[in-house]
């Protein structure tokens, strides 16, 4: 009895299958869309205002908040395994420093320091920075494209 009912259950769930796929096609060209489209690597600082667009290698990035009386630097750690430069946290270099200054009799020093004016608002200069020597195994990570390419993508949110 068993064996009579599988057939015609098998042959309705094959029915209804089909059935469901004419019905509800799957849109396989948004799919492939969706996988071509670059995600971007943005880091966005709320509490600052501002957002930097990152290289793809650098998903692996970590931050540091440091705050002195005239200004606050965000500075960027990437993994690296050159021992050659000088390392602030071992392991690690750091090829970017945002510093948004809140003297602004500040903003001369910072500017000879090498950080380069981004903006300013409400009171605050946004400055950046870019490493300018290159860890050994960062050779096709960091060049002046790619800094460039940092610097264009920095934002200073309207909100």
């Amino acid at each position: 009895m068993i064996k009579k009912n599988i057939i015609p259950v098998a042959l309705l769930l094959v029915i209804f299958y089909f059935g469901y796929t004419l019905i509800f096609p799957k849109k396989i060209t948004d799919s492939l869309k969706e996988e071509s489209v670059k995600k971007e690597n943005i880091y966005s600082n709320k509490e600052f205002g501002f957002s930097i667009v990152l290289p793809d290698d650098f998903s692996f990035y970590n931050t540091q908040r440091k705050q002195s009386a005239d200004y606050v630097d965000i500075e960027f750690f990437m993994p690296s395994s050159d021992v050659s430069l000088y390392q602030q946290i071992s392991g690690y270099a750091k090829p970017i420093v945002v510093r948004i200054v809140t003297n602004p009799e500040y903003a001369e020093i910072a500017g000879r320091q090498n950080f380069v004016e981004m903006g300013k608002k409400d009171g605050k200069v946004y400055t950046l920075w870019l490493g300018k020597e290159t860890p050994n195994d960062w050779k096709d990570k960091w060049s002046d494209e790619v800094k460039k390419k940092i610097s264009e993508s920095f934002k200073i949110s309207k909100w």
